[in-house]
């Protein structure tokens, strides 16, 4: 499965968007309605593994 987003949705992420209250990476990236192309729902897209590890690892 492959997902993506849009530049301006990329941008727009918030911290809390990308990481837990403890700082951990979280499993799906939280793209709010507000910042996607047609405004109509907030979704959400899956990290892989590979890369949380790495991600949690560099924090």
């Amino acid at each position: 499965m492959r997902c993506a987003c849009r530049i301006r949705e990329c941008c727009t992420l918030q911290t809390q968007d990308i990481y837990t209250t403890k700082g951990n990476v979280r499993p799906r990236l939280i793209i709010r309605k507000s910042n996607t192309k047609g405004k109509l729902a907030t979704r959400s897209i899956p990290v892989i593994e590979d890369l949380r590890i790495k991600s949690d690892r560099t924090i």
